[in-house]
């Protein structure tokens, strides 16, 4: 994929690139889980200070709803977090969508990987 990446124009070449960046081809699992890591702890750490100045919510409300926003496939966020989501504010409503938007990729590159690892050949 390489190759083709260099014989491209520079917007496909931006393209393969990113897909690289975040799974080498569909070959490693590794960076992708090392990317919703860092995806949920940015959440979370958003999360955790906002609960702790509201002084309303605890930290297992905020790893919860950091790791629905990344999975949001489960169902949990409306489920159990509902209450807690329509408290927030805008710009921690942006950044759960943000979370949700970004583990789509993550979790497909993941996906790739795992296949690619456990394939009978």
């Amino acid at each position: 994929m390489s190759f083709a990446a260099a014989q491209s124009d520079p917007l496909k070449r931006l393209t393969y690139w990113i897909y690289e960046l975040l799974s080498d081809y569909g070959d490693s699992i590794q960076r992708p889980v090392i990317g919703l890591a860092w995806v949920w702890a940015l959440g979370f750490a958003a999360f955790c200070g906002y609960f702790a100045s509201i002084g309303a919510y605890n930290i297992w409300t905020a790893i919860g709803l950091s790791f629905s926003n990344l999975f949001p496939l489960f169902g949990f966020g409306r489920l159990h977090l509902n209450s807690v989501i329509d408290t927030l504010p805008q710009a921690l409503t942006a950044l759960s969508g943000f979370q949700t938007v970004v583990s789509f990729p993550l979790l497909f590159c993941l996906g790739l990987g795992l296949r690619q690892r456990f394939r009978l050949r």
